[in-house]
C-alpha cells in the first residue's frame, strides 16, 4: 500500500510531489516566472521583496530582489500562474495534506471561477497577494532565517503555540492535534 502525501508529511517532516506541474503547463510557467523577474528588476513591477528587509513593507529604495510579490495580479499579464494556483493537481495535494474539501481552502470551490476573473478582469488596484515568488538576488548574497508567519522571532515555546492556535483566513493549524 502507498503512503500518503499526509502520512510522509507527518512522518518525515516534507514532501516531495511528482509531477504536481502539467507537463502542458510547466513550459509557460517557466516562462512567465522570466518574465517577471525580468519586470521587477527593470523597475517595471514595483511590487517586490528587496534584500535586507525580510518582514513587510518592503518598499523600493533596496538595492535588489528577494522576490516577487501579486504574480496573479492582472496588470501583470502572467496567467500561468492562475492557472497553476487553481490546478486540480494542486488543489488535490493540498486538500490531502490538510485533510480538507474545497470550501475549506483559501479559494475554495471558487478558485477556478476566481482565477479566471484574475486572469480576464482589469480592476485596477486590486493586489492579489496569494502567490508571491522567490528570486536569487542578481548582486547579493542573502538568506532568510527561519520564522513562521505572524509568530514573533523571540517567542517563548508557549507564545508560539499560543499563535499557531489561531485560524488564519481559511487555513487550518495542525501543530497542536499533532503533538
Amino acid at each position: 500500500m502507498a503512503v500518503s502525501f499526509k502520512e510522509q508529511y507527518d512522518d518525515q517532516g516534507f514532501v516531495v510531489v511528482p509531477d504536481l506541474i502539467d507537463p502542458g503547463l510547466r513550459a509557460e510557467l517557466e516562462q512567465a516566472c522570466a518574465n517577471v523577474v525580468a519586470k521587477t528588476r527593470s523597475g517595471e513591477w514595483p511590487h517586490r521583496r528587496v534584500v535586507g528587509k525580510q518582514f513587510p513593507p518592503y518598499g523600493n529604495d533596496g538595492p535588489d530582489s528577494w522576490g516577487v510579490q501579486h504574480v496573479m495580479h492582472p496588470d501583470l499579464g502572467e496567467p500561468a500562474f492562475a492557472r497553476f494556483y487553481s490546478s486540480v493537481r494542486l488543489r488535490v495535494v493540498v486538500k490531502q495534506l490538510l485533510d480538507c474539501q474545497d470550501d475549506s481552502l483559501q479559494m475554495g470551490e471558487q478558485s477556478v471561477a476566481f482565477c479566471e476573473h484574475v486572469i480576464n478582469s482589469a480592476y485596477g488596484s486590486v493586489r492579489v497577494e496569494l502567490f508571491n515568488l522567490l528570486i536569487n538576488p542578481e548582486s547579493h548574497e542573502f538568506s532568510l532565517r527561519w520564522h513562521r508567519d505572524d509568530v514573533k522571532g523571540s517567542a517563548t515555546e508557549d507564545e508560539e503555540r499560543e499563535a499557531l492556535a489561531i485560524w488564519h483566513h481559511g487555513v487550518c493549524n495542525r501543530l497542536l492535534s499533532l503533538n
